[in-house]
């Protein structure tokens, strides 16, 4: 993968908007409260968390940080998993969306009676089903109260802020800054997540990266390359092929609801491994992702940082999207703090150009 820096001095120009149409192939919805920020040939939507108006208000998923679509040379890159859109549904989201406790039961959730809340971060206070069951997120849990954020407008992008506080036990501060370089060709999400409260905070932490260039459905056109070799058995085996480091889909559409993988091979503590490139062979699009070692940094410095290995690499799809996801662990206990960036790198093939006129 082609490495780029993660900071550009070029100027962006950011606007915040209630509703602008963009005729791009895979539309973003504007009638949601989002921003709009550009730089050099790429130019990006996001939407704004809103409890009352906001594109997600579901249970499970972060609800600042998803950005809905890139343009770049009259292409597009993102997708979104579910028609039509439901702002409270579980798993109504598109593009980087992104969440805490996937497997790990969120704060509280075991302490809770039921009846009684539980902690998610990234989007506040849930109900524990009066039925005590094991934590599972797909359950479309009650949001009771919402935790607000504050949005930021900076030089080349937003920040996003989230803080819990006065809690008897929990507590933290959850920053992440979305950058535009269109220099580079690169988004980033710097993201850092410090524990304010008395209690430590487990869980963990991944990147859902909805894929889909141009619109087009998944099948045989896309195809993921790793720094690795990769293995691991698929849910429902025929869907995919491994080739060398790559995994490449046998269909031209997905044969089944959808495919997904937990691989193999890679090591964990190994930073060229927490990357992937994802390309379409027809349009000659491509989009390098990477995660970065998070930093676990310790209270008062009182030793130094210590970088935390990979927890999990899978891959998801369904028929809109594709999904190459890094999972982290979330280990920190209270005064410190957990440090992670994620950065995409955009390529698209040079726009054709007429032929120089023969000589005479």
């Amino acid at each position: 993968m082609q490495r780029a820096p993660l900071a550009f001095c070029a100027a962006l120009a950011l606007t915040f908007l209630s509703g602008v149409a963009e005729n791009g192939k895979a539309r973003f919805r504007d009638e949601y409260p989002h921003a709009i920020f550009s730089s050099g040939a790429l130019k990006a939507a996001i939407y704004l968390p809103d409890a009352k108006k906001g594109y997600y208000r579901g249970p499970r998923f972060e609800w600042a940080g998803m950005v809905a679509q890139v343009w770049m040379d009259g292409h597009t890159f993102f997708g979104e998993l579910r028609e039509p859109h439901d702002p409270k549904g579980q798993d109504h989201v598109c593009g980087t969306a992104s969440e805490f406790g996937l497997e790990l039961p969120p704060p509280g959730y075991e302490d809770a009676k039921p009846g009684a809340t539980f902690l998610k971060i990234g989007v506040g206070w849930l109900r524990k089903p009066k039925k005590d069951e094991k934590y599972d997120f797909h359950t479309p849990y009650e949001v009771v109260t919402p935790l607000p954020w504050t949005v930021e407008r900076l030089e080349n992008g937003v920040r996003f802020c989230q803080q819990l506080k006065g809690g008897p036990s929990w507590g933290y501060d959850y920053q992440k800054e979305v950058k535009l370089d269109g220099g580079a060709g690169t988004l980033t999400i710097r993201q850092s997540l410090k524990n304010t409260g008395s209690r430590p905070l487990n869980s963990d932490h991944y990147n859902h990266n909805f894929l889909a260039f141009d619109g087009r459905p998944i099948g045989r056109d896309y195809r993921l390359d790793f720094a690795f070799t990769p293995a691991g058995q698929q849910y429902k085996p025929g869907q995919a092929r491994y080739t060398g480091q790559a995994l490449e889909f046998l269909h031209d559409k997905l044969p089944e609801e959808y495919f997904w993988v937990d691989l193999s091979g890679f090591k964990p503590d190994e930073a060229l491994h927490a990357e992937v490139v994802a390309s379409h062979a027809p349009s000659g699009l491509e989009v390098g992702y990477k995660r970065s070692l998070p930093l676990r940094i310790f209270k008062d410095d009182e030793k130094p940082a210590l970088s935390l290995p990979i927890e999990h690499l899978r891959v998801y799809a369904e028929k809109p999207a594709l999904s190459p996801e890094i999972f982290m662990p979330v280990a920190i206990d209270p005064g410190e703090e957990l440090v992670w960036t994620d950065l995409w790198l955009f390529s698209a093939p040079p726009a054709a150009t007429a032929p120089e006129p023969a000589a005479p």
